[in-house]
């Protein structure tokens, strides 16, 4: 009698644990606003660009928008190819982080993964990258290419991956990819690639 009731507990156990869905955590950090802003806006966005670029040439770097978000920016010839920013908001523990990434015109985040970019800037998917600019910016140390998620480490399996490899070919024999070119190398590129192999 009493392994039946073990039994008859254990099953109605998986079944009450079958429907429960789990909300994601959000991460509170023991600190107030000012603290993390200041945090975020001294992140190592120079370790991101770093580990994160492909091979077209660009600025990158983060500003304080108000008390409570910071924002960054990828600028190529002379004009904004990429935003994302975090707001701060202050929890009972401490504050909480929320990212925001523009959408494209297809409706998904830019640089999610699906994204096709003639000439991208940086690695697909960005958002786990993001996450590990957030997460160095809180603890205080560099940003770390080997703590972003496997999935995403290092290989870019975007419809644009082939583009980013092949420029950062391009860039490690000296010769950088323009956002802004049609798809493949420029005429430019090659013709000097031809002239160094002479």
């Amino acid at each position: 009698m009493r392994s039946l009731r073990i039994f008859a507990t254990l099953i109605c156990g998986s079944i009450a644990l079958t429907g429960c869905k789990s909300e994601p955590q959000v991460k509170e950090y023991p600190f107030g606003v000012a603290e993390a802003v200041r945090r975020l806006d001294n992140s190592d966005s120079a370790g991101f660009r770093y580990a994160r670029h492909c091979g077209v040439l660009f600025n990158f770097g983060s500003n304080k928008s108000d008390d409570h978000t910071v924002t960054w920016t990828a600028r190529a010839n002379r004009k904004d190819v990429l935003t994302f920013n975090v707001v701060v908001a202050e929890s009972p523990k401490g504050v909480t982080l929320k990212l925001s990434v523009p959408l494209e015109r297809n409706g998904r985040e830019m640089y999610d993964g699906t994204q096709n970019y003639n000439h991208p800037i940086l690695s697909q998917p960005i958002r786990p990258a993001i996450a590990e600019l957030i997460e160095s910016a809180m603890e205080k140390r560099s940003f770390d290419n080997e703590r972003v998620e496997e999935e995403g480490r290092y290989i870019d399996r975007s419809p644009s991956g082939q583009s980013c490899s092949y420029d950062a070919q391009i860039l490690a024999r000296g010769f950088a990819a323009d956002y802004d070119d049609p798809p493949g190398p420029s005429i430019e590129n090659i013709q000097k690639l031809a002239a160094k192999n002479r």
